[in-house]
């Protein structure tokens, strides 16, 4: 810090570089204003898509819940999938 024993012409170079320190600090906090809006931007689209995930999984088990129960083994439709299977009646 300058005191008052130092020429003015120091003085005022100590207070270009405070100025200097100043603008620089400013221009970091507005990058970082700049990156949390980006950020808090890039959480909300992600949270609606969470959300249109999280319905779109409801629906299909709720759609699960109302179909019979097949029991176990594979459906009808895939024993002629099945080349030991495919042209056998028994």
């Amino acid at each position: 810090m300058a005191s008052a024993a130092e020429p003015p012409g120091q003085a005022a170079e100590y207070l270009q570089e405070l100025t200097r320190i100043v603008a620089a600090q400013q221009e970091l906090l507005a990058r970082r204003r700049r990156r949390i809006e980006e950020l808090e931007r890039q959480v909300a689209r992600l949270s609606r898509e969470n959300a249109g995930l999280l319905e779109r999984h409801r629906r299909h088990l709720a759609a699960c819940a109302r179909r019979p129960d097949p029991g176990p083994g594979p459906g009808p439709q895939l024993l002629g999938a099945i080349p030991e299977l495919g042209g056998r009646r028994d």
